[in-house]
Order: structure tokens, then C-alpha cells, then sequence
């Protein structure tokens, strides 16, 4: 009802503007001793109702066309959450099935590191333990000014 009153006074609001159009006068009242000197026909009345009854049909098109297209769009949203809510539940229950396989992957994995370091640890530290000989002295340092190349 609220939406049928409110096209009935934009219809209004356009005869009106459509009459104000084809009236030409001011909107202040006429000044006094001034005789309105323009009537209008039939045709004229005819013409300005047809004009104002046009706009109208035309904005109402747009409206209902407006109303659908929200009511797509907010369709079209509904299901994109709807589709999200899905896609958020399956993963949550393939991460609950998946986390055995993943902790045993990485359990596996963390073996072989450990491995790797005690084994590198282990050849460090009996390199270290091997006797050598240690390493020679450096060599004098040469003067300058002499003709001796430097080795």
C-alpha cells in the first residue's frame, strides 16, 4: 500500500511537472490585476497527461526492473555463502581426517633430520679427535726494500 501511494504521488509530482511545462508561468501567484490569458484545449490536456502518464510507466519499469534485479542479486549472494558454509565444513572435515597422515609425514620427516644431524655430529666430533700434525708456522715477513719476491 505504502509502495502504491508513493507512485501515485510521483505520477502526481510528474503531471505537475509536465503541466508546468507546458503552463510556462511562474510558480508565485500572478501579480494583481494580471488576467490569466492562456487555457488550455482538450488536446492540450490530453498531450500533458499523455507526456506525465509516459514518465511514469517509464519510472515504474525502472523500479520493477530495479526490485529484480536486487532480488538476483541478493539470491545470487545467498547462495555464494551458502556455497562458502559448504566449502568451509568439507574442508574442516578433510583437515580432521587428514591430521594423522600429516603428523605421521611429519614425524617421519623429523626422524630423518635427526638422523642426518646426530650422524653429522657424530663424523665432526671423531674428525676433530683424529690427531694431526698442526698446521705450518707462516712464513717470515719479507723487509721492505728487498729483492726477494714475495712466496
Amino acid at each position: 500500500l505504502a509502495t502504491s501511494v508513493l507512485m501515485l504521488r510521483r505520477g502526481l509530482l510528474r503531471v505537475r511537472e509536465a503541466w508546468d511545462q507546458w503552463d510556462a508561468r511562474n510558480c508565485l501567484p500572478d501579480p494583481p490585476g494580471q488576467v490569466r490569458k492562456h487555457r488550455f484545449t482538450w488536446a492540450q490536456h490530453k498531450q500533458v497527461w499523455a507526456a506525465a502518464s509516459k514518465e511514469y510507466a517509464e519510472e515504474f519499469r525502472s523500479m520493477v526492473a530495479q526490485r529484480r534485479e536486487d532480488a538476483r542479486e541478493a539470491a545470487a549472494q545467498r547462495e555464494r555463502e551458502e556455497n562458502l558454509a559448504r566449502l568451509a565444513s568439507s574442508a574442516e572435515k578433510t583437515a580432521q581426517e587428514a591430521a594423522p597422515v600429516v603428523q605421521q609425514l611429519i614425524g617421519n620427516r623429523m626422524s630423518l633430520v635427526r638422523d642426518a644431524v646426530s650422524e653429522f655430529v657424530a663424523g665432526f666430533r671423531e674428525g676433530v679427535s683424529d690427531e694431526r700434525p698442526p698446521p705450518p708456522p707462516p712464513p717470515p715477513p719479507v723487509a721492505e726494500g728487498s729483492s726477494q719476491p714475495p712466496r
